[in-house]
């Protein structure tokens, strides 16, 4: 700026001195002229270069608030991913105690089956099981065309043993006739059952006329060779066993409920012609 004034004071006389013949006002005025021009660059440079300065202190200003907004983001998405991975643990953890909770109810659901369908006192299968288990072995042998063989056993005069012994004898006398039983049908597919307070049930399937006659004397020779004994019996001096047979050929589908009241029928006439003894019913047509 002083630069500039020291011009505007001393351009007249140089100019008046060199321009000859024209007037000095014009001289004066021009210089003038240049002057103020000179003056209006110097003060437009310096507005420009604080205009420029301010622009720049404002770029760096946003630029450092961007720096800190970034940094802030940062800590932000660390604290987000922490959060999320916090939450995939839980989630992961929650799943697995869903699977566990589900394994461990479908367990149980097994278990209580598995319980409905056992006898409490004997632990082999329940009059519940026997009948669902005969229906469908009764559907299997007619779609594959063979035979099956029913046997329904009683123990002779049970009631008397208990009323002579006590229940709790008789509750041992229960137990055992249905481990023999069970370990004398072992056979795939052979269901040995209670189904009465002294009453058993042997479904056997794919068992034939002859088949399920030898069975029939099977099971009647395993109660009367575990020689329990029971002075008080009428039929023998230990405990025994009436059995009735029934055998289902292919033919037709038959009604479980027929088919049992045709293996009780054979046991009544067995137990009315002196027991201890096995009866086959006629074949169902």
């Amino acid at each position: 700026m002083r630069q500039y004034l020291f011009l505007l004071a001393c351009a007249p006389a140089p100019l008046a001195h060199a321009a000859d013949g024209i007037p000095a006002e014009a001289i004066t005025i021009a210089s003038l002229a240049a002057a103020a021009l000179c003056l209006a660059l110097a003060v437009k440079s310096r507005f420009d270069k604080e205009s420029i300065q301010t622009r720049l202190d404002d770029v760096t200003e946003r630029f450092a608030q961007s720096e800190l907004n970034v940094a802030q983001l940062q800590v932000s998405r660390g604290e987000l991913e922490r959060t999320i991975k916090q939450k995939t643990i839980a989630i992961r953890e929650i799943e697995e105690q869903r699977k566990q909770t589900h394994e461990m109810l479908s367990t149980l659901r097994q278990q209580v089956e598995r319980v409905a369908r056992i006898d409490g006192h004997t632990g082999i299968a329940n009059h519940q099981h026997f009948v669902e288990t005969l229906g469908e072995e009764i559907k299997r042998s007619v779609r594959q065309r063979k035979p099956i063989s029913l046997l329904v056993g009683e123990l002779d005069f049970f009631d008397d043993y208990t009323d002579i012994n006590g229940q709790e004898r008789g509750d041992y006398a229960l137990q055992a006739v249905a481990s023999s039983i069970s370990d004398t049908f072992r056979r795939a597919g052979d269901l040995v059952a209670r189904v009465g307070a002294a009453r058993f049930a042997v479904v056997l399937p794919e068992a034939d006329d002859r088949t399920g006659q030898r069975f029939a004397e099977k099971l009647r020779r395993s109660i009367y060779d575990l020689c329990i004994p029971f002075p008080g019996s009428d039929a023998a001096d230990r405990m025994t066993m009436s059995v009735g047979l029934v055998t289902i050929p292919p033919k037709r589908l038959h009604e479980r409920g027929a088919v049992i009241e045709m293996a009780e029928q054979a046991l009544k006439h067995a137990q009315s012609n002196g027991f201890n003894q096995v009866a086959q019913s006629a074949h169902a047509a």
